[in-house]
């Protein structure tokens, strides 16, 4: 994994990380934000679902 580790996190530890998806959630909130995949729709832990569970759940 790149950049510094948040140990206060359990779901997102990278720093990185953390301020890609508070972008993303950001620009949500003025439009779509269109996320492109392979994964089959239905897929349960597809990054896209949990990237908007993430999101809607207010943990980023």
């Amino acid at each position: 994994m790149d950049g510094p580790i948040d140990s206060r996190s359990r779901s997102i530890k990278n720093h990185g990380q953390k301020f890609t998806l508070r972008l993303i959630k950001r620009l949500a909130r003025s439009g779509h934000v269109t996320v492109m995949c392979h994964c089959a729709e239905n897929q349960d832990r597809c990054h896209r679902h949990l990237l908007r569970e993430l999101i809607l759940g207010g943990r980023v």
